[in-house]
């Protein structure tokens, strides 16, 4: 796996990687392509990781979005392989959608670690009460909304 800056003035890295027949499908690959994505925004101050593929290797493309990159597009006839001219994909990560999955990944781990049953409720986002076109069970519902630079638990 390797990692170049793709643009400096924008922080901006692109990661690339090869790995042989015999070792896929293992989780090889995914799991060292987030242990390298959380080091160049840890570590390294980059806010954004990109990554291309052919698109005719879809199983690069799962395991970019295993690291929590997500498809940002298909640029058209833009790479050359021993295939030919093909088309490249793009996947992408910004260093502030890393920090939110880390955090929920923290809150989740925390609330087992704790015993703490909870109900998970998945729905668009809300700004205000107004916004709010859903129904949520229950008789007495909160909303928390959270911002903070550290998580501490």
């Amino acid at each position: 796996m390797s990692a170049s800056v793709a643009d400096q003035a924008a922080k901006t890295a692109e990661i690339g990687y090869c790995i042989g027949q015999n070792w896929w499908n293992n989780g090889y690959a995914s799991e060292t392509l987030s242990k390298v994505i959380a080091f160049l925004f840890e570590k390294n101050g980059f806010e954004r990781i990109e990554a291309f593929y052919d698109a005719d290797n879809p199983a690069s493309g799962k395991v970019m979005q295993k690291a929590g990159m997500v498809y940002e597009g298909t640029l058209r006839q833009r790479l050359v392989n021993n295939r030919g001219i093909v088309d490249e994909v793009c996947y992408a990560t910004l260093k502030k959608d890393y920090l939110s999955q880390k955090a929920e990944k923290q809150i989740y781990q925390f609330l087992k670690k704790m015993s703490i049953p909870y109900e998970l409720l998945q729905h668009k986002p809300v700004y205000t009460v107004s916004e709010i076109d859903f129904d949520v069970s229950g008789s007495k519902v909160k909303n928390l909304f959270l911002k903070g630079k550290k998580i501490i638990f």
